[in-house]
C-alpha cells in the first residue's frame, strides 16, 4: 500500500481539528457543548473532535470526563436525566449522542472525530446501528490494533489510530507501528506532542506513509513549527493561533 493511496482516503484536509468541540464564545474549554460546536462551525472549522462517555443506562453523552463538570451522581443516572439538566447547570448546552446526530444532519459538511473513552467497539457499534445515514460523517479513532477490523466491518471508512491509550512499549515500537500502518487503510495516526522527541515519530514524518496528527496544541508558534515539520494536522482547543 502506497502513501498516495492512504492520503487519497482522507475525506478532506484536516489541518486543524477542534478538540472537545472547540471553545465556547465565553471561553470555556473542553465542554463538548452545542455552543462550542456552533462557534467552531461559524469560525470555519469542519473537523471537530468530540469526547464520549457512557452514562448509567449505557448510552453515550458528549463529555470529556465525569469529574470536569458533572460528577458521579450524573454519571450513574440515565440519558433522560442528563437531558433534563443539559441546558441549565453548566453555562452551556451539553450534548447527548442523539443531539449530536441531529446537529450533524443540519451540518452535513462537518466530520466528527470520535474519542470514546471506554468500550470503543461498543460505542462505534451504537453509532452505526442508530445512525447508519451518518456513518460517513464520523471519523473513528481506534486505540489498539485489534479494534480496526470490528470498526471497519461496521462500515466506517475513515479510521484514525491514536496511540495515547497504548502501553509505552507499544507506542514506541517502530516495527509494529509501521507494519500496522502499511497493512491497514488509515486516514491518520494521532499522538501526543511529547512523542515528537522520539526518533520513531520523526522518521514517520519523513517516510510520509500516513498523515500524522499531534494533540493537543494551543500555542501558535508550536502549531506553525509542527506544520512546517510535516505534521498533517493539529488537535487544538482554540483553533489556529498564528
Amino acid at each position: 500500500m502506497t502513501s498516495q493511496v492512504l492520503r487519497r482516503t482522507t475525506p478532506q484536509k484536516m489541518e486543524f481539528i477542534l478538540h472537545a468541540g472547540g471553545i465556547t464564545p465565553d471561553g470555556k474549554l473542553g465542554s463538548n457543548s452545542l455552543e462550542a460546536l456552533n462557534c467552531s462551525y461559524e469560525q470555519g472549522y469542519r473537523n471537530i473532535e468530540m469526547d464520549f462517555c457512557w452514562i448509567g443506562d449505557r448510552d453515550l453523552v458528549c463529555i470529556h470526563d465525569w469529574d470536569s463538570y458533572y460528577g458521579n451522581e450524573v454519571a450513574e443516572g440515565t440519558v433522560k436525566q442528563f437531558d433534563e439538566i443539559r441546558s441549565s447547570r453548566y453555562g452551556f448546552t451539553s450534548m447527548t449522542l442523539d443531539h449530536l446526530a441531529q446537529w450533524l444532519r443540519e451540518h452535513p459538511d462537518v466530520r466528527i472525530i470520535t474519542d470514546i473513552k471506554e468500550d470503543n467497539e461498543e460505542g462505534t457499534s451504537l453509532i452505526a446501528q442508530r445512525y447508519p445515514d451518518l456513518i460517513g460523517q464520523f471519523i473513528i479513532q481506534i486505540y489498539h490494533y485489534d479494534e480496526y477490523k470490528p470498526v471497519a466491518l461496521l462500515g466506517f471508512k475513515n479510521i484514525i489510530l491514536t496511540v495515547y491509550q497504548m502501553a509505552w512499549e507499544e507506542k514506541t515500537n517502530q516495527a509494529e507501528l509501521e507494519k500496522f500502518i502499511s497493512t491497514h487503510r488509515l486516514i491518520g495516526l494521532t499522538f501526543p506532542e511529547v512523542l515528537l522527541d522520539y526518533p520513531i515519530y520523526g522518521d514517520m514524518i519523513f517516510a510520509d506513509k500516513v498523515p500524522l496528527y499531534v494533540h493537543t496544541v494551543n500555542d501558535g508558534e508550536l502549531q506553525k513549527k509542527y506544520l512546517d515539520m510535516g505534521i498533517s494536522g493539529i488537535y487544538t482547543d482554540i483553533g489556529k493561533a498564528f
